[in-house]
This record gives C-alpha cells, structure tokens and sequence, in this order.
C-alpha cells in the first residue's frame, strides 16, 4: 500500500522557545496565535509521526512566512528582496524489532530571532516533499 501525505501525523505549534534533547521535544510558552511587536525570538516546534513506509527515505520540510493573504514576506531592498523560508531534509530508519506499520516520532525545534514585522496578520505555512496541508499552517497577529 502506497503512503500519501494524508498518512503523516504532523504537530506544529508557535512558542516562545523549543528544544530538542534526547529524542524529546521541550516546548515553553506554546500556542500563541497573538503577539504584540515581534522583539523577542520565538520558535516553532514540530512533532512529525512518520509512516513506517516512509522510513529510510529523505523527506525536504520547508516552512515560509506569508502575510495574510498568502503573499511571501521578504526582507531586504529592491533585488537583494528575500523570501524568508526555512528548510532542511531528514531521514528516519527503522529500529530492529519494531512492528511493521509503527510510526517513528521526529521532534524538531526551529528557534527564530525576532523579526521586523509590521502590525498584521501573518501565517507560517509547512510543506513535507513539496505537500501542505491545511492543519499545517500557523497563523499568528502582531499587534502595535
């Protein structure tokens, strides 16, 4: 049976910090959707469930920020104009004497330093091998 996007069990949430230790993730201050003025360094905490055919395969994540309307934002003048993405690959191997159809939990923390947001609403979107989903995406208000 072939796997589709719908198989992952996918965890995104917005939080004032995230940590990775020892195969565990630690959240602190999660689940905000408002902030006021973005002068702090948050984080994004990600808990994939990954399909036992999925493993032993290289998967890319890639989450940009958009503003509302789902216009990437960029940061940067004229041509040097960026898209701020964030993005990387990984891999999950079976362990010896798990069942067959397990899934394999991959906790990942993406910490961001604060960012020159103008007051607006705005939304992390999260792709997995090019695929988004509706419950994927993060959206949050910076409030003046």
């Amino acid at each position: 049976m072939e796997n589709t996007i719908s198989d992952w069990a996918v965890t995104v949430v917005l939080a004032d910090a995230a940590q990775v230790y020892d195969g565990k993730l630690s959240i602190l201050g999660g689940g905000w959707q408002t902030i006021r003025a973005m002068t702090a360094p948050f984080a994004i905490a990600i808990l994939i469930a990954v399909p036992w055919s999925e493993t032993n395969r290289r998967h890319k994540m890639l989450f940009t920020l958009r503003t509302a309307d789902g216009q990437p934002v960029a940061f940067g003048e004229g041509a040097g104009s960026v898209p701020l993405q964030i993005g990387t690959e990984f891999e999950v191997g079976r362990p010896p004497g798990f069942p067959q159809g397990s899934r394999f939990n991959v906790p990942i923390a993406v910490n961001v330093a604060p960012l020159p947001l103008q007051p607006g609403s705005y939304v992390w979107t999260w792709s997995l091998d090019s695929a988004e989903r509706d419950e994927w995406r993060l959206p949050f208000e910076v409030r003046p």
